[in-house]
């Protein structure tokens, strides 16, 4: 969602490690997708030094999409995707939020990031679990993300135990949009998100009740 993040807030909230409170290291597990050669793995500090990694964010990070509805996101360079990978890894280890790259075998082809409700009441005033996600362009339409998030929302529910998971979507991101129509999220009360500073129009903001489903 296009939200102006405040890095001064940021850097406050990393003094303090609230690790356990949501989640533990240890909890972050590798996760597979069947025989598909799909899986998924928690974004480390070792991510720095994956050069495909770092490759196929580059790639991503020069559309005009990620500008857009991403822009807190700098992938323009090498060093901007390290930076990042640094500052996601600090606040994993710190309990704030986590991040998974999705691969095909070790390419990656996208990311699924979460925020914890302590995060979200400190950035945007809203204290409940969010996620992003986004695979690159190449790989767009070819039902990556409707394989994974089923596998990912299993992961929160049994893992991290998450009760809801919520995703704030501009209203023109209209691939976004489509993709959850796909699964058990159903639109809520976005009137806490009226006021933001600098956003044209208020996001839409779903609710996914994972302590509702049973999966297989």
């Amino acid at each position: 969602m296009n939200v102006p993040i405040n890095p001064q807030r940021i850097a406050e909230l990393l003094k303090e490690d609230i690790i356990d409170d949501y989640y533990s290291l240890e909890s972050l597990k590798f996760i597979p997708c069947g025989n598909t050669g799909l899986n998924m793995r928690a974004v480390d500090a070792g991510f720095m030094e994956d050069e495909a990694f770092l490759a196929s964010m580059q790639l991503f990070g020069n559309t005009e999409r990620i500008k857009k509805f991403l822009p807190n996101l700098d992938f323009s360079s090498k060093e901007a995707v390290q930076k990042w990978v640094f500052a996601i890894s600090s606040k994993t280890e710190k309990g704030w939020e986590f991040a998974y790259a999705i691969r095909i075998n070790s390419g990656v082809v996208g990311l699924i990031m979460v925020s914890t409700p302590a995060y979200n009441k400190a950035i945007i005033g809203f204290e409940e679990w969010t996620m992003d996600f986004f695979v690159i362009e190449p790989f767009e339409g070819k039902r990556i993300m409707k394989a994974m998030l089923p596998r990912f929302l299993q992961f929160l529910k049994n893992e991290i135990e998450v009760d809801s998971i919520y995703v704030i979507i501009d209203q023109d991101n209209s691939r976004c949009l489509n993709l959850i129509a796909n699964f058990p999220f159903d639109e809520v009360d976005n009137s806490d998100f009226t006021n933001i500073q600098n956003v044209a129009k208020a996001p839409r903001v779903f609710e996914c009740p994972l302590w509702s489903i049973r999966f297989s």
